[in-house]
This record gives structure tokens, C-alpha cells and sequence, in this order.
């Protein structure tokens, strides 16, 4: 006699709600973590999106609520499903962005419960063995639609470590705890809004593109997981379409310093005892 166990709908999703994300451990082979998302579809409607598998080490959590324009709503509904296009739809989803083979990671903010915001992250394992003091992240932004809104319109970036490796209760726009935002240099921008293309496609190569990042200071230390966020709110009015492109990050001590400073104390040991 065999035994079955059934599990209703409320505990399977606390299950999945509760799961680990993935991370890429760091460093990488050539020093630097890259991503130009050209691997994501450039056509079709529903596209399968699975964190951590579709694209190594990124997740994309959603509210799947009608959010409140301005306010952190709970971001916890893993995004399973992405559009392909150019910034002509008006619909909240998320979104590979771009023309042809070049593409972006995008979204948009809507106040459809199927949508509602969006937090785009990145997990990272710092696994060189020693606390990390600082990271340096670049990449494009990009404005793929002019939503029609009258004022420019932001995804606010943050960060934070986390010991354990994160869930989505860590990743979630509400959770602000630990989390440092180090300003607009690091925001995905929508500088492109009103006027007579208001509601239209713009082109994120070009007049949309904006070139963002920098270097921040942080205490990573060896075994723990650093997440780099940002956060799409379901903005007042109509939402622009803003995505990432061309992301590359490092962190020091550099892998060759870690190598180093490891020789560097086995000769000094090996003094002493000379």
C-alpha cells in the first residue's frame, strides 16, 4: 500500500516563495561578470522565463497586484512569461527589448494585477576565499517606450549581502532592510516622456541609451551572496518601457590581488621560519 501526500495550492507556493535563488559564483574566468541578454528571444508573445535558467544568475520577480503608484508592493510572484518587442506595446510585462538579435532586459510597470512592478535582480557568490571592499558595475540603460507621462520616470537600483543564499522574501521591493541605493548614476532612466511621441516607441540604442554605474564601496565577505536590484514601480499615468543592456561587474581585491596577497604571505612565512 502506497501512501500519497497532496499539498494544497497555499503551501505549494510558500514552497517555491521560500526557495533559494540562484547566483553565479565570482570570479569568473577573464575577471569580470558580462551579460548582454542577446541569448532572449527577439520575437513572440509569452516567452518561457524561468529565473536563474533562462538567464544565469538573473531573477525577475513581479507584485501581481494592482501596485500603488510610488510605494514598494510586495514583489514575491516569480515572472515566468516575457514579450519580445520594440517599445510599441503599452502592456505591463516583462520584456526582451531591441531590434533583431540585440537585445535588452526590460519591463514595464502597469496597474493590470497580471503585472503590477517588477524587481529585476542579480545574485553573485563571492567565492575568492577573502571580503571583497568594493564593486564596479556597468552597464546601459535603456528607454524603449515613452509611456506618456509628463516627467521622467526611474527603476531604482540597491543593493545588499545577504549570508544565506537569498529568497524571494529577501529579493521583494518592500524588504528596504540592509539594502544601500547609491543614487541615479545607477537607475535604469526614462529621460524620453511627453511631447508629440508620447505613447510611442523610442529607440534604446540610441536616443534612449544612457550610459550608468560606477564604483561602490561594500563588505562582501567570502561564502555570502551580494544582490544587485532594481526596482520598476507601477508609476502614476502611463509607463515608460526601461530595460538593461551590456552589464559588466567586478569587485576587488581583483582574483590575480587575492593571488598575491596569498604569495605574498607564504613568503613571508616561509622568512620566519628561514
Amino acid at each position: 500500500m502506497t501512501m500519497k501526500t497532496f499539498l494544497s495550492a497555499g503551501v505549494l507556493a510558500g514552497l517555491a516563495a521560500s526557495s533559494a535563488f540562484g547566483a553565479i559564483a565570482y570570479p569568473v574566468a577573464g575577471g569580470s561578470v558580462g551579460q548582454n541578454f542577446d541569448t532572449l528571444a527577439a520575437s513572440g508573445i509569452g516567452n518561457a522565463f524561468t529565473n536563474d535558467v533562462t538567464l544565469p544568475g538573473w531573477s525577475v520577480l513581479r507584485s501581481g497586484v494592482a501596485g500603488t503608484p510610488g510605494a514598494r508592493d510586495g514583489t514575491n510572484t516569480a515572472a515566468t512569461l516575457y514579450n519580445a518587442g520594440t517599445g510599441s506595446s503599452f502592456s505591463g510585462a516583462l520584456y526582451s527589448f531591441g531590434f533583431f538579435g540585440d537585445r535588452s532586459l526590460g519591463t514595464v510597470g502597469s496597474g493590470n494585477a497580471a503585472a503590477g512592478e517588477y524587481v529585476t535582480a542579480l545574485v553573485l557568490q563571492n567565492t575568492t576565499g577573502t571580503t571583497l571592499t568594493s564593486f564596479t558595475l556597468n552597464f546601459r540603460s535603456e528607454q524603449w517606450r515613452n509611456g506618456g507621462a509628463t516627467v521622467a520616470q526611474s527603476a531604482i537600483f540597491d543593493f545588499s549581502t545577504f549570508a544565506a543564499a537569498p529568497v524571494a522574501a529577501d529579493l521583494t521591493a518592500t524588504n528596504t532592510a540592509g539594502f544601500t541605493a547609491p543614487g541615479a548614476s545607477f537607475d535604469l532612466v526614462g529621460n524620453v516622456f511627453g511631447g508629440a511621441a508620447a505613447g510611442a516607441a523610442v529607440d534604446g540604442n540610441t536616443i534612449g541609451a544612457t550610459a550608468q554605474g560606477g564604483t561602490q564601496a561594500v563588505s562582501w565577505a567570502p561564502g555570502s551572496f551580494l544582490v544587485l536590484r532594481w526596482w520598476d514601480d507601477n508609476h502614476a499615468g502611463s509607463d515608460h518601457g526601461l530595460s538593461i543592456d551590456d552589464v559588466t561587474f567586478s569587485a576587488v581585491p581583483t582574483p590575480g590581488s587575492v593571488a598575491l596577497l596569498a604569495l605574498g604571505g607564504l613568503v613571508a612565512t616561509r622568512r620566519r621560519r628561514n
